[in-house]
């Protein structure tokens, strides 16, 4: 009889690799190498990185048809030639790899969130290890979100901890199903936010549309290089023409190309294009690239750039042509001055810049090279007519089905108040708005006349929350707790 050892690695899944990757390791925060990947990362804590691949996927998926190799071999032959040592979660949101990071040990295999191996290990984190990284996340949230909004936090997290204790619920995925809204209701916006993190919604099929549907307002605070190139511009008379603007554009980009000439490990993703008016007004225009954009193999014609920031002057021109007072005062919306600066690149070791260089001959990177220059995206959407008028009845229901644990909340969060008053409050009246949830007796098998011990227990509304209310056959009435 032979026994088989499996690896972990069986499990993984082939589809692709999702949006974010969040990285466990030591990294200098003044050294550039964090944009080998991506040039959008966000510094979490310590030696923890995110890093969102939506603006290079497409770049290292067709390097990793040029080497024979997966997308995530592609990833990890960069993150070895930057790190010593590293640590690495896929995921479709960040927040689901900060929580699951810190149990994963294996260095340098990249784990996936949807493979079995994470899945078994996400449904046995407790309550406390989903909120480990709250207090991090309260740091970020402070610098972009008012401190109104953040004042109950910390409260509404010690609520959440005690109503689960008293719920036996000890571990997260327990309420997998439960409503988002329900969760807001009771513990507030963050924490609503946490569930919709952990458990992310799929809005959507398109491509198009993945970039609009993940972060879903976590606190996303992108890293900027320290070394960077820019040239200012101020004209010796103002214009409004593309032909009169290009020959001095296309100077000014090939003084960027100069400034990057001992780096050209660099290929840039975004140059952001900030204008003076001769009235006096500023604007910013962000001359993006869909994927990483080689600027030393453009020059020295630059054809790409130029055609990328011809799109955004036109499309600015004619959104000041809208404005009422463009026609009256021609002269004041003439260009003066600019500046170019690249505010966006990512740094590609040696062993991948010889062969961008050579990328001219090949089909993948001339699509890509193709796609930069293009207005609008090669993909085009519509809607297919379909006459499966029945298919919603042959559909396997999914939704809806509650495991017991998922009832027990259900009926619990209905009928009973998830917080309780430590000392009975004594009302005058019944609120005008109560609605009867059940009727209890108190040992009545003890007294002769056992319906002077019955207990009405109404649902009531006022003073802005939805209260429990008790009533005896006295007619005293009492408040026991608070639904929300």
């Amino acid at each position: 009889m032979s026994a088989q050892v499996l690896s972990f690695n069986q499990s993984k899944p082939k589809n692709e690799v999702c949006r974010y990757i969040v990285v466990k390791a030591k990294i200098d925060k003044n050294s550039d190498l964090r944009f080998s990947i991506s040039p959008e990362i966000m510094h979490w804590r310590d030696d923890l990185w995110i890093i969102d691949l939506n603006s290079t996927k497409r770049y290292w998926y067709a390097t990793s048809l040029q080497k024979n190799q997966s997308l995530e071999d592609a990833l990890k032959e960069q993150l070895n030639i930057s790190l010593d040592s590293f640590q690495w979660i896929n995921c479709k949101h960040p927040w689901q790899g900060l929580m699951l990071l810190p149990m994963l040990s294996e260095e340098r295999r990249l784990y996936y969130f949807e493979e079995d191996y994470c899945q078994n290990l996400a449904r046995s984190i407790s309550w406390e290890s989903w909120l480990k990284e709250s207090d991090t996340l309260y740091k970020h949230l402070q610098n972009l979100v008012k401190q109104t909004a953040l004042s109950k936090f910390s409260t509404k997290r010690s609520q959440l901890l005690r109503a689960m204790e008293r719920l036996g619920l000890e571990d997260v995925y327990d309420l997998e199903q439960a409503d988002t809204s329900s969760i807001q209701k009771r513990f507030g916006l963050w924490i609503a936010k946490l569930w919709e993190w952990t458990f992310p919604q799929k809005r959507s099929d398109l491509p198009l549309m993945q970039g609009l549907q993940d972060l879903n307002e976590f606190p996303w605070i992108c890293e900027k290089p320290k070394q960077t190139a820019a040239k200012m511009r101020a004209l010796d008379y103002s214009v409004d023409q593309w032909d009169q603007l290009e020959p001095f554009l296309q100077e000014d980009i090939a003084h960027i190309e100069k400034a990057f000439l001992r780096q050209k490990k660099i290929s840039v993703c975004q140059i952001d294009w900030s204008l003076e008016l001769y009235g006096g007004q500023s604007f910013s225009l962000k001359i993006d690239f869909r994927n990483p954009y080689a600027i030393f193999d453009d020059a020295p014609v630059f054809n790409t750039a130029l055609t990328q920031a011809r799109y955004q002057f036109e499309a600015w021109q004619k959104d000041l042509s809208e404005e009422k007072s463009f026609h009256d005062y021609l002269e004041a919306y003439k260009i003066v001055s600019w500046k170019l600066e690249v505010s966006k690149n990512i740094y590609l070791q040696q062993s991948e810049q010889s062969l961008e260089i050579d990328s001219g001959i090949t089909n993948y990177y001339k699509i890509l090279d193709l796609e930069n220059k293009l207005p609008k995206p090669i993909e085009h959407y519509r809607i297919k007519k379909g006459f499966a008028i029945k298919a919603h009845e042959t559909k396997e229901k999914t939704e809806g089905i509650f495991t017991q644990k998922d009832n027990l909340w259900t009926k619990t969060a209905s009928h009973r108040p998830l917080y309780y008053k430590t000392t009975q409050k004594k009302l005058r009246n019944l609120p005008y708005r109560s609605f009867f949830l059940e009727r209890n007796s108190t040992d009545w098998w003890k007294e002769e006349h056992s319906e002077d011990y019955n207990w009405d227990f109404y649902k009531s509304h006022y003073q802005r929350n939805w209260n429990w209310i008790v009533k005896n056959s006295f007619g005293e009435i009492y408040e026991l707790g608070r639904f929300d």
